[in-house]
């Protein structure tokens, strides 16, 4: 078939070659699940990762065909923050895959150096619901502070508890220090807060033995509000305050849903967290036309997390099949 030639080696590999000095290989060979993959339904899977300052070489996944699936496959590692993508590059047609589960790997024409967090995937946009290919996994978690990342026509989405069967090659290049993130992306609908009823909106969570140093939300402003709007992070157990920090004024916020934008903090004194919390945005100066509002999901995206708001001195968590639109950078404890 020639894959050689197009710089990437066929079969059922259990292991890269023996790395020399100043090189290595990160891995998660498990998998008991395949994912569906084409461009209508779920066009990238994956691992999102953290890659401390290495030159990655080499990547490889577990892929397998359906049918009569036909099309480019390309192996793409991209920042999770804002999805740029460090390397993308073509595996094959779809149809040069095998019928049952294989080790496909591909060494990259221009290796790029990471320190990031970022998502190693397999991107098909082709095929349909009855031709399409399988990137495999494994159902249960392997790897800590790693997890199967995916997208659908919406937005991306992760498994918290299942992990990617992949391997990636590297030289290191020196130390490096990843930072993080916490994040919930996708969204349909807003949440206010600073009127008469809610002054804080967010999200419950638990968070791991993480240091935050950011946080951030979608946000935007009804009506002519003015004064403070804080960013913060509370205790669910007693609702202490961990840390908090103005953003400015709420008068600087976008004036509409659509043009909604990504605002954040960065903690004067980044706190080690290892609790569950709720991280919210607060205006406490607005009323029934004039008020603030951030960009939520209607449905259930991160399990075990759900949207949460504070109203007349009580916080609310009935909304459990709803998340808020937000990001935390953190840094490991």
């Amino acid at each position: 078939m020639g894959f050689l030639q197009r710089g990437f080696a066929y079969g059922n590999r259990r292991g890269f070659a023996v790395a020399e000095v100043g090189e290595g290989i990160e891995e998660q060979t498990e998998y008991n699940s395949g994912s569906i993959v084409y461009g209508t339904h779920r066009a990238k899977v994956g691992q999102r990762l953290g890659i401390p300052n290495r030159k990655v070489t080499k990547l490889a996944f577990v892929l397998s065909r359906i049918n009569l699936a036909v099309g480019d496959v390309f192996f793409v590692i991209a920042r999770t923050f804002d999805n740029v993508e460090y390397v993308k590059q073509r595996l094959c047609d779809a149809s040069e895959l095998v019928g049952t589960p294989e080790w496909y790997e591909l060494e990259f024409s221009s290796p790029p150096t990471i320190n990031d967090e970022v998502a190693i995937y397999v991107e098909y946009q082709g095929g349909d619901g009855e031709n399409h290919i399988l990137v495999h996994y494994q159902n249960t978690d392997i790897k800590a502070n790693e997890n199967l990342r995916y997208t659908t026509p919406v937005c991306w989405w992760e498994e918290d508890n299942w992990d990617c069967a992949y391997k990636y090659e590297y030289e290191t290049m020196g130390a490096g220090a990843v930072v993080y993130s916490i994040e919930q992306l996708c969204q349909d609908g807003g949440e206010v807060f600073g009127d008469a009823n809610v002054s804080r909106a967010g999200q419950k969570l638990t968070i791991v033995n993480r240091k935050i140093t950011h946080l951030g939300f979608w946000v935007w402003k009804l009506g002519s509000p003015t004064g403070d709007i804080t960013f913060g992070i509370r205790r669910v157990s007693d609702d202490s305050l961990i840390c908090s920090k103005v953003w400015g004024d709420a008068s600087g916020l976008p004036d509409s849903y659509l043009e909604a934008t990504y605002e954040e903090v960065e903690f004067d004194t980044p706190p080690t967290i290892n609790e569950e919390v709720r991280v919210y945005a607060e205006f406490g100066n607005g009323n029934a036309t004039d008020k603030a509002a951030l960009h939520i999901r209607t449905t259930d995206v991160k399990g075990n997390e759900h949207l949460t708001f504070y109203s007349e001195g009580i916080w609310s968590d009935a909304l459990t099949d709803r998340d808020a639109r937000y990001r935390m950078k953190n840094l490991l404890a």
